[in-house]
Parts: structure tokens; sequence; C-alpha cells
């Protein structure tokens, strides 16, 4: 598969990666060894069908249910057109014709960027991860560690990737000292070309390799992005968006429940979509009690936080289910609802499953706009509850959930099994730092 002629670092920015005087770079081949393994050839397709080409590297997560490309934030997500990309296929360590551990092609979906890239805010923002399956062979060679300053001026630094200039496919390195350095970023001299955005920028620290940048562009010095305890604790965050989700209830001793006895049997379910003002986000969530309703509200706020509101419908109309009879022989989908790389939850409702409650999740842009509702539909798989009876001995839990920070949002929700309640469980992104 060929790449289109421009590299996704012209999309985003306009100005080519550069090779920096003489041409120092050397190919790597085999690319099997340490630490070049890990490193990926990123095939993107744009939502127009267009493919672009890019760099990554395999990183995992001790404890974590998906393994992680780490790459650059403009591979991933289109500034000037404001989108996520429709797929992208993750290649490691391809040599050629010789792809020595397969591939496999991502959905868009489990593409995820750093929120300020999304805004347009510095450089140090241009960060973005690949949730990809844990599979055997898939190992990372590199540590991660957070540099200081001092530890990073005139540091030597090397960097392997896949430019465009070169014969199509095939890796290549160089290095050098750190040229100057901010809080954020890190510049150096060395060549680069279009294609090798994303690419790890890793030095021996501590006698093992660490990545301390991501390749962001260019030219003459070129850049990347300095690894921060903010941009770690967020690839952690992102590796557990499988069934992991760092917010939740768990304490069974309180009287945040309904009803008081007799379970969810003679209980109907609320369908009425809640939908928050333009220009906010969701950043919390409860279920309560709407007279023999089941319902959800959310917390709707600026993304800093500020006028926070519950939102709630207090409509008794005909948007509920199921007709009579309660949820008695209704079961709770436990599926998982995950934004697309830089979308948000702005809205939620409720809805009729054949036999089961499941939610649906409206997610857009900050302001609202491209909105779309979006539900799981398979009836195959085994993600509910309870395995049979019925929500007739459930009951509903109304602990809320909100987000911990004043600039975080929402991006993923489920409900899980907590005992014998009905309960949510959210994961949240930090907006910007």
């Amino acid at each position: 598969m060929q790449p289109g002629s421009k590299s996704l670092y012209e999309l985003s920015y306009g100005q080519p990666q550069a090779v920096c005087g003489n041409d120092e770079r050397v190919r790597i081949s085999p690319t099997t060894s340490q630490p070049y393994s890990s490193i990926c050839e990123l095939f993107v397709e744009d939502k127009d069908g267009n493919y672009y080409a890019g760099t990554g590297c395999i990183f995992s997560i001790p404890g974590a249910d998906y393994g992680l490309v780490i790459t650059a934030a403009h591979c991933l997500f289109e500034f000037k057109k404001k989108r996520a990309i429709r797929s992208i296929i993750v290649i490691p360590a391809i040599d050629g014709k010789n792809s020595p551990f397969g591939r496999i092609t991502v959905d868009g979906h489990q593409c995820f960027v750093s929120y300020p890239f999304v805004l347009g805010k510095e450089r140090g923002s241009d960060y973005g991860a690949i949730l990809i399956p844990l599979k055997k062979g898939w190992e990372h060679n590199f540590e991660m560690n957070v540099l200081t300053t001092e530890e990073l001026e005139e540091r030597v630094v090397l960097t392997a990737g896949y430019p465009l200039d070169k014969l199509g496919e095939t890796m290549w390195s160089t290095g050098d000292v750190i040229y100057s350095l901010n809080n954020v970023t890190f510049r150096y001299e060395f060549d680069t070309h279009g294609g090798q955005s994303g690419s790890p920028v890793w030095t021996m620290y501590k006698g093992k390799w660490s990545i301390v940048g991501i390749h962001s562009g260019g030219g003459c010095p070129n850049v990347a992005v300095r690894i921060t305890e903010l941009q770690i604790a967020q690839f952690n965050s992102w590796a557990r968006k499988g069934s992991t989700f760092s917010l939740k209830n768990e304490d069974m001793n309180n009287k945040n429940y309904f009803p008081n006895e007799g379970g969810l049997k003679d209980i109907y379910a609320d369908t009425n979509e809640l939908i928050c003002p333009p220009g906010q986000i969701m950043v919390g969530f409860s279920l309560y009690q709407k007279f023999n309703r089941i319902a959800p509200r959310i917390l709707s706020a600026e993304p800093d936080g500020s006028n926070a509101a519950w939102i709630t419908n207090t409509d008794m109309n005909n948007n509920y289910f199921p007709g009579e009879g309660g949820l008695k022989d209704i079961y709770a989908d436990t599926n998982e609802l995950v934004c697309p790389a830089g979308k948000f939850i702005t809205g939620f409702s409720f809805w009729k499953k054949e036999n089961r409650l499941a939610p649906r999740i409206r997610c857009s842009d900050l302001d609202g706009s491209n909105a779309t509702w979006i539900s799981n539909t398979e009836m195959n798989n085994n993600n509910y509850f309870p395995g049979e009876g019925g929500l007739k001995d459930i009951y509903a839990d109304t602990n809320p959930l909100v987000c911990r920070s004043t600039n975080s949002a929402v991006t993923c929700f489920a409900f899980y099994k907590k005992d014998n309640r009905i309960a949510p469980m959210i994961n949240t992104l930090v907006l910007n730092s």
C-alpha cells in the first residue's frame, strides 16, 4: 500500500519536516532486534478515503486491558478539518516486503488524542495513542521516563521511523544532541522527513532505552513533544478504556438506591433524551427515581467546569418502556460506549434494545456540532445481567459520579452489576493542563 504524497504533518501544519544539512540517516534492516521491533509504520485512512503515512511505537502498560501504539496527535486527528480519522493500519517492524509481526487494522474510534491538541493549544499537546489488542509478539522494548530539563540539556537522543523520501516501507534511524528545549518540547538538528511523525525519541537512561519524547515535526531544528507526568497518566487512562473505567462508586453501605424494596419489577425506564446546552459537555451522571421510572440525569458544564448544572426531564410523557409490566423481564446491557477521538459526551438517554435496558450517548464537538448518537446493537454477546430473571430483584444505584477535575469531560459510559444494583461507570479525560 502506498500512502499519499503528503504527510499528515504537512496537512496539519503546512511545513514539511526537514533533512538538516547532510543526510545522516541509516537504514535499519533487519528490524526485528531491540528496540526497533516495536516501531510501527502507520497507514492512516481519512474519512474521504485518502491514505497517509506516519510512525508509532508499541507501548504496554502493566495490568491494562489494551496495548497502545504511541504516536503524534496529528496522525490521528485532522486539525484543520476538526475530525478524527476513519481507520489506521498498524505494521510493527515492517522491512520492505517483510512484515515479521503481521499487521492489524484499527477503527478510528479506538484512537485517542490529547484534548488541547483538538483546541489548537501549544505544540506540547501533539500526542495520542491507538488502542490495540494485547498480542503475543507485540511487546514493547522501551521504558518511558520523565526527565528534568537539566537531564535533557545537550543529551544524546535517537529516533527511528518510516520517512516518505526513502524507499517505501523501510525504517531509518538517526540521532544527535538536543539543540534547545522548553517545558513541553525539545528540538534537535538531526534529519527527519514526512512519514516520521509520531516516531519515538529515546535515550539511554539508567541502563535502559527510554522514550523521552514523541517526534512532532520540523524543520531545522526538528521538534519532539516531551514526555510528562500528565502524558503518562493519560496513556494509563487510554489503555484502560476497554473494561476498566476510571470512575465508579462501589459503596454498598449507603442508602443511595431505589426502590426501598421489591427491586425494579414495577419500575419503568424513561427514554427522554437529555442534551447539554451548546458549548457545554457532560461532566457527571447519576440515576434517579422519577415517580415509577428509572431515569438518567447529567451534570453539564463549560469545559473549565464553570456554570455546572444538573439536567433532568420531569415530564411524565409516553417516552418510557415497557408498555406494561415494569422491568421484571428486562435485562441491563453492559456494553461500553466510547466517543471517537476529538468528541465528547453531550447527551444521554435510555433505549429499549429488545429485552434489554441499554444506554445511548450523544457525542459531538465541543460546541455541540457534528453530533451523533452512539449505541450498541449487538445482541449475541454476553454483556448483560442478571444471568436470568430480569431486573425484578435488582435496584438502581443513585450515587452521583462527577469528574474529579474541573477541566475534565466524560468520554465513555457503561452500566455494571454492583452486587444487586444496576450502576453507572464512566471514564474521564483531562482537557488541558
